[in-house]
């Protein structure tokens, strides 16, 4: 990879940055953006780019599917099929694009947990933070709507039961729900078109929706550079230093100190991001790309059900509704709690406490691994997500209720009052270490 040369004579500019004056700024301060050094695990920091490669393939192939599907009630399942059967390569088109959708969620969940146990929604990348958890509801979102676009049969009772569940909150025209998806019911005697309305208003959610992902996406991306990824000036011996104390200092020390025979106490070693961390990020990508094309040449079960390859039909009702895994959780929670109403306030609730981690988490501690017991509370967290995504998958029962209850209950517990808990803890520790520190000198 290189980037424009200057040119010959100092006073004339380059060719392209005269063209576009913009770009004499924007790329250099892409090519030299200075990025800490990444540890063993440094493959999961490059989930971000493979999220950008895995978007840009699902909104290429995308579109490609768009100029043959046919979003109507009789049109839908057919069209799907032709896309799959007779247009050239079609089949690989479709299992590139649902591939794409299971490579994403796994990039973007693992994206989410590194960004919680760095600690990379601490102050002041609240906006960082938030243009993140945007994206992260609207790939959910975005991703329903595509699930419901093959009108399967999972495809029609997932409609129907969310739009079902939409309906508990009040609204004027009968419904949330209704209003939604623009039809009190798909099987309507006096309205035979609501399905086909419903098809139409998710068609075009998930097809300019995905558009708006890449300047969501764009947006985020100028958050990043701005601020960074996470803490940029550590104090000497924190997580982040670039010479971390022995165990001899830790024990004489608790703060810690520098290691070396300077003592510099300077931040973390920092690199240019091209090429140091460019070519980690292209391993990544090409990781997530063999990936990909396993899944669509010879493991297409992974992202296809059997019960989808059926048309709708709303006289026979499948043995076991359920979302796919990236969306299981969620679902999981919605039958955890007998009242509709409740069970949407407590999605609402669980996916709000990762938005407002900023201020639940005011620790001045920012890496997990520094915070003691609590790594302990976290792991736990990630077990109940692990949790309720496996009851959303099975068919409901007692066992799997009250798991998904138990999940549930810890998720909240841990973001609304444990976290916070700690963080004021924290707080009131260094305060003490402060303050008895100014009374030693």
């Amino acid at each position: 990879m290189t980037f424009p040369a200057p040119p010959s004579n100092p006073k004339e500019p380059c060719w392209l940055y005269s063209r576009l004056p913009m770009l004499e700024g924007l790329i250099p301060h892409f090519a030299h953006f200075s990025v800490i050094k990444r540890g063993k695990l440094w493959l999961l920091w490059t989930t971000g780019a493979c999220l950008l490669v895995a978007l840009a393939l699902m909104v290429i192939s995308g579109l490609f599917m768009a100029l043959v599907y046919t979003p109507t009630e009789t049109h839908a399942f057919t069209s799907v099929e032709d896309i799959m059967r007779r247009l050239p390569s079609g089949w690989f088109l479709r299992l590139l694009h649902q591939g794409g959708v299971f490579v994403l969620f796994i990039a973007l969940y693992c994206h989410l947990g590194r960004g919680l146990w760095h600690g990379s929604y601490k102050i002041p990348r609240e906006l960082t933070w938030l243009s993140g958890w945007t994206l992260f509801c609207g790939f959910l979102a975005i991703a329903f709507a595509g699930y419901c676009l093959p009108w399967g049969q999972l495809s029609y009772w997932a409609a129907t039961v969310s739009k079902n569940a939409l309906d508990a909150v009040p609204f004027p025209s009968g419904g949330f729900g209704t209003w939604i998806f623009g039809a009190a019911s798909f099987e309507d005697a006096g309205n035979p078109s609501a399905a086909t309305v419903s098809l139409q208003r998710l068609f075009i959610f998930h097809f300019a929706g995905a558009l708006f992902m890449l300047l969501l996406v764009a947006f985020h991306i100028l958050c990043v550079h701005g601020l960074g990824m996470r803490r940029t000036n550590p104090e000497p011996g924190e997580v982040g230093c670039c010479h971390r104390p022995s165990t001899k200092e830790k024990k004489k020390e608790k703060t810690g100190s520098c290691r070396s025979s300077s003592h510099c106490g300077q931040p973390n070693r920092r690199l240019p991001f091209y090429p140091y961390f460019v070519v980690n990020d292209i391993i990544g990508v090409i990781l997530l790309l063999l990936l990909l094309f396993t899944i669509a040449s010879f493991l297409p079960h992974w992202v296809s059900e059997t019960e989808n390859l059926l048309p709708a039909n709303p006289m026979r009702t499948p043995s076991n509704i359920h979302p796919p895994w990236y969306l299981a959780p969620f679902f999981a929670i919605l039958r955890a709690v007998p009242s509709e109403i409740l069970g949407l306030f407590s999605v609402l609730l669980a996916v709000c406490s990762i938005a407002l981690l900023p201020w639940l988490d005011r620790s001045p501690k920012t890496e997990m691994s520094e915070r003691g017991i609590l790594k302990l509370f976290f792991a736990l967290f990630i077990a109940a997500f692990a949790g309720l995504c496996f009851a959303g998958l099975k068919p409901p029962s007692t066992n799997l209720l009250w798991l998904a209850r138990l999940c549930l209950g810890w998720w909240l517990i841990y973001a609304y009052a444990i976290l916070p808990f700690f963080a004021w803890k924290e707080r009131e520790n260094k305060r003490k270490a402060q303050g008895l520190k100014e009374k030693i000198q």
